[in-house]
């Protein structure tokens, strides 16, 4: 490499090294450093290496978990971005890690609006779609702004696989030459969902609204259109039935092969089909794939659990509508009495627009509760306060945490064993540290 390179190089691992020894995490500045130097610098770290890619609204950071184990059955070494750091600068942060003339294979969970700046760089070999949902309208405006990210990315890596969510209508309409692989349910009966769980169900071809011979969760699920030829194209990748859902466990057959995940939800089955459906078609036998993903534990924030002063409490990472009320069904298949904790803020990772509460399903959370008291706490309390007094609660039954510590001594506080924390990005972060702080994390 040129000496600007071999320079970037050096001052990104320096950069790690120093956030290492003042106990920082280092999963993306030393990646900015690095670009600042020499801004292709991703584009050569990532030559000759195969890529995939992972991205969608829910679901990018255990998809990639589930594929990064299934492919370490076959290949010693799987580079990836597990911090879930998935911008550009954490990407390159990534690669940033390998050994001179060393090549793995790469999964890497990439950021929607992030996706065409990567794909340029890394000239992936497949990419992988799991969905798009109502996110931070903020920043990308609305789903086919999203849409068109996804697009765009596809088409400068053209030679690129696109393993695509076929129960999503946006996705049987993607208007790209890439080949496209669709995964997707064929289950005998819908699964049951509230009003406001359902996103837009019209035709992305006339605008026509759709018809639901089955319907998963959101818009997802077998549909056709009520007027034009639109429908859900031919599966390629099939969750055929499912055995369990629970809360920390999940079970179904895929193409024939048995699969188990230790995450519970039936969202999770979601990201083992879109993980099962891109290593299938990377070549490993389903057995193998099976083998692996049986390996992945939760992640940091992703139904993690963490002992709170003898409190069993479950940390669930919220964004968006449609997420929130998977995980509240989710809480429904508790069988312990749980309290709860949220905690809401409003910086640009989390979306600096929390209106998205209000289509959030918080009435039914709210029946889950059994009158126990609630702990508040991020940058928006009152935003969390307003929608749960307006979903029944009695402001008397909520509790008020200013700070991560004081949010820490309430959870030990509380009348039950059994504990769920409901944080939004950055104040899972804060609520992570606060708690490796106080040796409760490693």
């Amino acid at each position: 490499m040129e000496l600007k390179s071999n320079t970037a190089i050096f001052c990104g691992r320096m950069t790690k090294k120093a956030l290492t020894l003042a106990g920082r995490d280092g999963s993306s500045l030393p990646g900015k450093v690095a670009q600042t130097i020499d801004a292709d610098l991703l584009a050569k770290l990532s030559d000759g290496c195969r890529c995939i890619l992972v991205t969608g609204t829910n679901g990018k950071t255990m998809t990639t978990a589930l594929l990064v184990k299934a492919l370490e059955e076959v290949y010693p070494k799987v580079l990836t971005n597990a911090s879930g750091a998935n911008m550009l600068q954490g990407i390159t942060s990534a690669f940033l890690t390998l050994k001179r003339h060393e090549r793995p294979i790469a999964v890497l969970e990439v950021d929607e609006a992030t996706l065409p700046h990567v794909a340029e760089a890394v000239h992936p070999e497949m990419l992988v779609f799991t969905n798009i949902f109502r996110d931070q309208a903020d920043r990308y405006g609305s789903t086919e702004g999203v849409l068109a990210h996804l697009r765009h990315g596809a088409r400068l890596a053209p030679t690129a696989t696109v393993i695509a969510n076929g129960d999503l209508p946006a996705f049987a309409d993607l208007r790209i030459n890439n080949p496209v692989r669709y995964f997707g349910t064929c289950l005998q009966e819908s699964l049951p969902q509230s009003a406001s769980e359902k996103e837009d169900d019209f035709c992305p071809q006339c605008g026509a609204p759709l018809s639901y011979e089955q319907r998963t969760y959101g818009n997802l699920g077998r549909y056709a259109c009520t007027e034009c030829a639109f429908k859900r194209p031919p599966l390629d990748f099939v969750l055929e039935q499912v055995d369990d859902v629970s809360t920390h466990h999940g079970a179904g057959l895929i193409n024939g092969t048995a699969v188990e995940i230790n995450t519970g939800g039936f969202y999770n089955l979601y990201n083992a089909l879109a993980a099962f459906s891109a290593a299938r078609h990377f070549g490993l036998d389903a057995e193998t794939i099976a083998r692996g993903m049986r390996k992945v534990v939760p992640l940091a924030g992703r139904q993690e659990n963490v002992d709170i002063d003898g409190k069993n409490a479950t940390l669930h990472l919220i964004k968006n509508p449609v997420g929130f009320n998977q995980i509240v069904n989710l809480l429904a298949l508790e069988k312990e009495p749980f309290s709860l904790a949220l905690l809401l803020n409003d910086l640009p990772a989390d979306g600096v627009d929390t209106n998205w509460v209000n289509e959030a399903d918080f009435e039914k959370l709210v029946t889950l509760t059994s009158h126990r008291p609630i702990l508040i706490g991020g940058r928006r309390t009152d935003v969390l306060k307003n929608r749960l007094v307006r979903a029944g609660v009695a402001p008397s039954d909520l509790s008020l945490c200013e700070t991560m510590p004081d949010m820490c001594r309430a959870i030990a506080q509380l009348p039950t064993e059994t504990v769920h924390i409901l944080p939004t990005f950055t104040a899972l972060a804060d609520l992570r540290r606060d708690l490796a702080h106080e040796g409760y994390l490693n």
